[in-house]
């Protein structure tokens, strides 16, 4: 689930409508635009950081959980081999 939402989202894309926003909400303020309009840029500003702050939430984890499997496998391997080299002793 984390690579799929990583790969249908494009972090570049998020920064580049952040950055629209915010000037489109500078251009309305700057035009005395009403505050109906204000509060929905707003809105829209607040919620392209918030889809900017999951996707770097989920490249986290997403990093978290390839190194947990790395850590699992050398685990198995050591396992492994720990049975193998007592067999061998025997």
């Amino acid at each position: 689930a984390v690579q799929r939402f990583l790969r249908s989202t494009d972090r570049g894309q998020l920064i580049e409508q952040i950055a629209s926003a915010e000037h489109e909400l500078e251009s309305a303020k700057a035009k005395g635009r009403s505050d109906k309009l204000l509060r929905s840029i707003e809105d829209k500003l607040e919620t392209l950081k918030q889809r900017l702050a999951n996707y770097d939430k989920a490249e986290e984890n997403r990093e978290l959980l390839a190194a947990e499997i790395d850590r699992i496998e050398q685990k198995v391997n050591a396992i492994s081999e720990m049975s193998i080299s007592t067999r061998d002793a025997s």
